[in-house]
């Protein structure tokens, strides 16, 4: 990179005259270099974590199905209590059966299959207060 101009004396303070060009989305530079905003350091990352910051932990999508075996037209309980929580409490746990042609909402719900015979997906999809999700797919072969 070539070098930086000194500022000229009559711009030497021009960030905090409104003269600060963008340099990427949410971090601002003065065309000298200087951070934008200097007498105010929040805003010269509106809106992003300071770099270095890890993301905060989303959850974990975790379940179990009884019985482990079932058969055709037999019906099924799915849980999903060993979901795990990231930084911030799960608040919805929502499942997908046959490709999403089947739905339901609830920590524990239970599906009746269908009388063919063949692999069906099942997905948990958990959400927490953050708007962060996982999910787990799960296959049951009748």
């Amino acid at each position: 990179m070539g070098t930086v101009p000194a500022a000229p004396a009559s711009q030497a303070n021009d960030v905090h005259a409104g003269n600060a060009d963008l340099a990427y989305a949410g971090n601002a530079a003065s065309r000298y270099g200087h951070l934008a905003n200097e007498g105010n350091a929040n805003l010269a990352h509106a809106g992003a974590a300071e770099p270095g910051t890890p993301a905060p932990a989303g959850p974990s999508a975790a379940f179990t199905y009884s019985p482990v075996n079932p058969s055709t037209n037999s019906d099924v309980t799915f849980d999903g209590s060993a979901s795990r929580p990231g930084a911030v409490p799960v608040t919805a746990w929502n499942w997908a059966f046959k490709n999403g042609q089947v739905t339901r909402s609830g920590t524990v719900v239970s599906w009746r299959l269908p009388s063919g015979s063949g692999t069906y997906d099942c997905v948990l999809t958990v959400t927490d207060t953050a708007g962060l999700k996982d999910s787990e797919t799960q296959y049951i072969t009748i």
